[in-house]
């Protein structure tokens, strides 16, 4: 059994690392710049301050050199011959974005980093001048349009009207001509690097590495919204999320056996006919909608001063030296329609499946043989059909928790309830990924646990298994 379960884990190994991964890929896809959210782009807006600029800049490389941004982001990179090989370093973020668009157009990074160069020394010159012109507005607008297009015919026209506003500034303030002639060099150059591919090793300095130890001590950054450990804010909603989800698995289960239980059993029976078209009925609601029209009708005196009998949201202040009946009776009555709402559709699935299952087994040849044996009808229903009819439960089992707390969020978002669903909401609203994808790998360990317990409850519930598994050992 231990070397089953050993050899479970090292299977899980893999998995987790896959998923870290993916979460670590999507990480670094998401719109929006990690830095810029910190510090704010604001600055960016103003076109009157260049040593403000400077002042921030210098804080937006201090806060990304903090976040490994300044870093290669795995431990290899497969990149076109024509890039250079510490690209990476190139901050800020969006800077970096504009020279790649500008490579991969063009081709020539020696004259691509000159022109974009060029074009920043040209708006820095513009920002300084004490004196300016009528059409200053109008050329500081055309060099922040050059700053940020790679089309070659929008660059051409852009190019054209600074030459045509140049008129009253000196040849020597503003090198439009010369621009306009390095962007001809840059626009006839080759491209062929592009499909010539080079291979770059890192080594272990690589932002994926520096996040994966990380994990591993169970560091999982900072959030950028108030600066928090994202691990503690994580600790803080998950007691909250499975006390609603375990409340709910339970709830679900009692009531699903014993629902299931009755419908296998009386199923040519008319009650056990009408029950079965509630439970389809009540499958056909959506969970949020449910729990929507449970706020409507028992936490408001709308419909009654009778209905309102629960709290309408949030998950319960408990005063200092309240006694232990005083804090159930706190948590009971915030946790009843939450819980309500997500157990309903699953005692009408779990009833569905083990009547299935029961109806199918006690129609097997040793039901019948232990029913001519004397066998009480009780004892069989329980202590033989329900026991093999239960396999497709347990099946189920391995992906019902994981797939409960992320079901969980709607159900949070309308009681308001600051579990791991409310925190992932709010964490993608503000863009707070760290906070999302330690969400996410935890989501992965959680259902990692959920299928390792149901291998266990697997094995002691059927004997054909355990005895494969120790005549293996």
């Amino acid at each position: 059994m231990l070397a089953y379960l050993f050899r479970r884990l090292l299977f899980f190994i893999p998995t987790v690392w896959v998923v870290s991964l993916i979460a670590f890929g999507l990480s670094n896809r998401v719109a929006g710049d990690r830095v810029s959210l910190v510090i704010g782009d604001e600055i960016l807006s103003s076109n009157e301050k260049p040593e403000e600029y400077a002042s921030w800049l210098e804080e937006y490389r201090r806060i990304a050199t903090q976040y490994q941004m300044d870093k290669p982001k795995f431990y290899f990179s497969i990149l076109p011959a024509n890039y250079p090989d510490t690209l990476y370093r190139v901050l800020p973020i969006e800077r970096q974005k504009h020279l790649k668009s500008l490579l991969d157009e063009y081709g020539d990074w020696a004259l691509v980093n000159r022109y974009v160069e060029q074009v920043e020394a040209m708006h820095n010159t513009l920002v300084t001048l004490q004196d300016r012109p009528a059409n200053y507005t109008a050329m500081n607008n055309l060099v922040n349009q050059l700053g940020r297009t790679k089309r070659k015919n929008e660059i051409k026209r852009l190019l054209d009207s600074l030459q045509a506003e140049q008129s009253q500034y000196p040849t020597s303030l503003l090198a439009v001509n010369e621009l306009a002639q390095l962007f001809e060099q840059m626009a006839s150059s080759r491209r062929t690097g592009l499909l010539i591919p080079k291979f770059l090793w890192h080594g272990t300095a690589n932002q994926y590495h520096y996040w994966l130890s990380g994990l591993l001590r169970g560091d999982l950054g900072q959030s950028i919204v108030d600066k928090k450990d994202v691990g503690r804010k994580i600790m803080d909603a998950l007691p909250k999320t499975l006390l609603l989800n375990f409340a709910a698995l339970i709830v679900s289960l009692f009531f699903g056996f014993l629902l299931g239980v009755y419908l296998a059993i009386h199923s040519e029976s008319w009650f056990s006919k009408l029950l079965l078209s509630k439970i389809y009925a009540v499958l056909a609601i959506p969970s949020f909608w449910l729990a929507s029209l449970l706020v409507i009708f028992f936490t408001t005196s709308d419909y009654g001063a009778w209905t309102n009998i629960f709290p309408s949201g949030g998950y319960g202040t408990i005063s200092d030296g309240a006694s232990f009946f005083r804090k159930v009776s706190i948590r009971l009555s915030h946790l009843a329609l939450p819980v309500l709402s997500i157990s309903l559709p699953l005692i009408g699935v779990i009833a569905l499946q083990l009547r299935r299952s029961l109806i199918v087994e006690m129609k097997k040849t040793y039901i019948k043989i232990a029913t001519l044996k004397g066998i009480s009808r009780r004892r069989i229903i329980w202590g033989h059909g329900v026991r093999n009819a239960v396999f497709p439960i347990l099946t189920m089992f391995g992906s019902l928790l994981p797939g409960m707390i992320g079901g969980s969020v709607a159900i949070e978002l309308i009681f308001n309830i600051p579990g791991m669903g409310l925190l992932l909401l709010h964490s993608i609203y503000s863009q707070d990924w760290s906070v999302v994808f330690g969400v996410l790998m935890l989501t992965v360990i959680l259902t990692i646990i959920s299928l390792l317990l149901m291998d266990i409850m697997y094995v002691k519930m059927n004997p054909k298994i355990r005895l494969k598994l120790e005549k293996n050992a």
